[in-house]
């Protein structure tokens, strides 16, 4: 008891000396503050509040199920996806502009908006608010009925991953002042008719990547706000999650929230957007250094199949606030890595601070396959979190090898993944390529001119290659299926039937020059032959004639 006491005072220490958990902790700043901006007060940041940070050891629940048995795997985000679960502030016209813009994208992209409400009254306003607005119907969307804190589902929704393929949902420990959003995903599995496994570790669902081939990240926040040992840490990633590598990174200096998703963003099984900034964006040198280090960081973490991490840099800008409200000052992170990419969409942070269509461009370039759409965030980043931070995906009832969004051994392509693969760099003049079944198709490839064969000789001459669907390159013909073709010359026809260069070979000429063709010349021989025969009939006859006399 008394090492567990020395400990958790240890920790408490540490907390105070280090980086506070808020949005800013700025007197570490070499920054100084630059505008008063007063945050929404009915709306909870997504850092703690002082009053949640004094409570954070007052509550320490370790109540914990055990891991499931069974064979676990680990979907990435960016696999298909059933739903995604949103809290439809409507605060004020921002919010609700927000969350207009969010819900319609969301349907856009083929999946359930699933929207958590408080009451059929919210409901109601929802439907006319949101959903109206935008063209949508009631039957368009899924109401989830349940108490809520704040609108952060990322951090407190559901964790899924398959259990023997079948969808199941892993609970970490959120916020405990904030009881209501702590259980949801409880909710949720009796809602769906999911196991729930409840693990002993506080973390949020920022804080979180995976490539759908067991490849985790999470930051350095993970260790320093609980009390376990990394290896323990390690250990829940792995045995109820189903990671098989865990790398931890450090956080933005002075982010309170200390989430991966406010500085990277994994696109697809070989690609990761890390934030780069500059002083001329509001950074500090350390701000910076830290964002370049942990790019390295990214590209040399464990990758599937080896090799590296393509690591794509994209800008973000900071600025320092002070709040009358809250009585501190804090510091906003105008990141475009919080993006939500579900099916054939990423939907990307905008905020009008001049790195937006480059962003963009980013997001455009890097997922050619997609549907890119911006939506201005400026009311939630100052709270600490953006797109990202309020959705939460909900994958698919079961696995299939086939949707996971990883091409696997035996595909191709996935169904928004092709792997930087197009008709043109396939072998094509041009075209639009598609996925179907996790197989390319080429149907609207068009193909150049096909190449001359390499046999040019006799009744080859003029053919060309065919294309290869299988190889994907210019084979040689079916010469048997060209016109007079022969495995060997056909005699009397004067053509190279076998394309070797020499006509009607193996053939040889009859005596008589004015015969044409080369048919054996056999008719001398056929007339000594019936010459013999009547020469024994004839004795024959003879013979009998004489026996009669």
């Amino acid at each position: 008891m008394k090492l567990v006491l020395a400990m958790l005072i240890l920790s408490i220490s540490l907390m105070a000396s280090g980086v506070k958990e808020n949005g800013v902790g700025v007197e570490a700043s070499t920054s100084s503050v630059k505008k008063i901006k007063n945050l929404p007060k009915g709306m909870l940041p997504k850092w703690k509040t002082k009053k949640e940070r004094e409570n954070r050891f007052t509550t320490l629940n370790q109540e914990f199920t055990v891991a499931p048995i069974g064979e676990l795997y680990l979907p990435a985000e960016f696999a298909k996806m059933q739903g995604i679960l949103i809290q439809p502030d409507m605060y004020d016209i921002a919010t609700i502009a927000y969350y207009k813009s969010l819900t319609k994208a969301i349907h856009d992209a083929g999946v359930i908006p699933y929207l958590l409400v408080s009451s059929s009254s919210e409901k109601t306003s929802v439907i006319s608010k949101i959903l109206t607005p935008i063209g949508l119907v009631e039957s368009d969307v899924e109401f989830l009925t349940f108490p809520y804190d704040a609108m952060w589902t990322r951090d407190y929704g559901p964790w899924h991953t398959y259990l023997n393929n079948e969808r199941a949902i892993v609970d970490m420990k959120y916020y405990s002042d904030r009881t209501n959003d702590d259980v949801v995903p409880i909710k949720l599995g009796t809602y769906w008719d999911e196991n729930v496994y409840k693990t002993s570790l506080y973390t949020e669902g920022g804080n979180f990547m995976s490539d759908g081939f067991g490849s985790c990240w999470a930051s350095n926040g993970v260790l320093e706000n609980n009390s376990l040992s990394k290896a323990k840490i390690e250990s829940i990633y792995k045995e109820y999650m189903g990671c098989k590598t865990i790398t931890f990174v450090p956080p933005i200096p002075r982010e309170g929230t200390t989430h991966v998703d406010m500085f990277s963003k994994i696109l697809n099984q070989d690609t990761i957007l890390v934030g780069t900034t500059k002083a001329e964006y509001g950074a500090t040198a350390d701000e910076i250094a830290h964002l370049d280090a942990v790019a390295e960081i990214y590209r040399n973490s464990p990758k599937p199949g080896g090799g590296q991490w393509n690591i794509i840099r994209i800008p973000m800008t900071f600025e320092d606030y002070y709040d009358d409200y809250y009585q501190e000052d804090f510091r906003v992170y105008y990141t475009h890595t919080n993006s939500l990419v579900v099916n054939n969409f990423a939907i990307v942070p905008t905020y009008g601070r001049g790195t937006d269509e480059e962003a963009l461009n980013i997001y455009r370039a890097a997922l050619p396959e997609y549907t890119i759409v911006g939506i201005d965030s400026n009311i939630f980043i100052e709270l600490g979190g953006a797109i990202h931070c309020t959705t939460m995906q909900i994958p698919e009832r079961s696995n299939s090898e086939c949707g996971n969004g990883v091409i696997d051994s035996t595909e191709s392509c996935e169904d928004n993944y092709f792997n930087g693969k197009t008709c043109a760099n396939l072998g094509f003049e041009s075209g639009d390529l598609k996925c179907v079944g996790c197989k390319f198709n080429y149907d609207n490839c068009v193909l150049p001119e096909a190449p001359l064969s390499d046999n040019q000789v006799g009744v080859c001459d003029g053919t060309h290659k065919v294309f290869s669907y299988e190889t994907l390159e210019w084979v040689e013909p079916d010469y048997t299926t060209i016109t007079n073709y022969s495995a060997t010359d056909i005699c009397d026809d004067t053509l190279d039937n076998n394309c070797d260069g020499v006509v009607d070979e193996n053939c040889s000429k009859k005596e008589n020059s004015s015969s044409s063709g080369c048919s054996f010349s056999s008719n001398s021989n056929s007339t000594s032959i019936l010459l013999i025969l009547l020469t024994i009939l004839s004795s024959i006859f003879i013979f009998r004639r004489k026996l009669k006399k």
